[in-house]
Parts: C-alpha cells; structure tokens; sequence
C-alpha cells in the first residue's frame, strides 16, 4: 500500500512538474501572440499613415500637375508676345533702313 501511495505521490509531483512546464509555455505563448497583436496594431497604424501621406502625396501632385498646365499655357502666351515684339522690332527696324536709303538718297541728290 505504501508502494502504492509512493507511487501516486510520485506521479502527481510529476504531474505538478508538467503542469508548471506546460503553464510556463503557455504564458510564453500569450506573450508571444500579445506582441504579435501589438506589433499587428502598429502595423496598420503605420499602414494608415502610409495611407495618408500616399493621398497628400497624390493631391501634391494633382496641384503641381495644374501649376504645370498654368505655367505651360502662360509660356505659350508669353512666347507669343515675344514673337509678336521680334516682328514689331523687325518692322520698327524694316523701317528705319528704308529711311536711312531715303536720307541717303536725298543727301547724294542735294549734294
């Protein structure tokens, strides 16, 4: 009988160590998945601001994208002027030679 009681004994200290092993691991699991939930939590915050700095990203663009167009067609109208004004100089400048051959030629005849 007392091997008996030895035996049971023996077999719940056993069992006590086992228990001990399998609550350690388990308490090293839900620390484990803890982290996982937090590290999943800082992820998607992470995510999100990823997310928002993407559309300010896309909304700079829209905007620079239009500034370009702006740009691009007030180029247009000022290479236009430029162009208008190289006529007018060459006109201005058409002109002025036609009077230098006038002036010439009325300064050769009143000579």
């Amino acid at each position: 009988m007392e091997a008996q009681v030895a035996n049971v004994v023996n077999n719940l200290n056993k069992n006590k160590k086992e228990q001990l092993i399998v609550k350690e691991k388990y308490d090293k699991a839900k620390k484990l998945l803890d982290k996982l939930r937090e590290d999943e939590r800082t992820l998607e915050e992470d995510g999100m601001k990823v997310l928002a700095v993407m559309r300010g990203c896309e909304e700079k663009k829209g905007e620079l994208e239009r500034e370009f167009r702006d740009f691009d067609k007030e180029n247009a109208k000022v290479k236009k002027l430029m162009q208008e004004l190289k006529s007018s100089i060459d006109e201005v400048q058409a002109e002025k030679e036609d009077k230098n051959k006038i002036y010439k030629k009325a300064k050769e005849e009143y000579n």
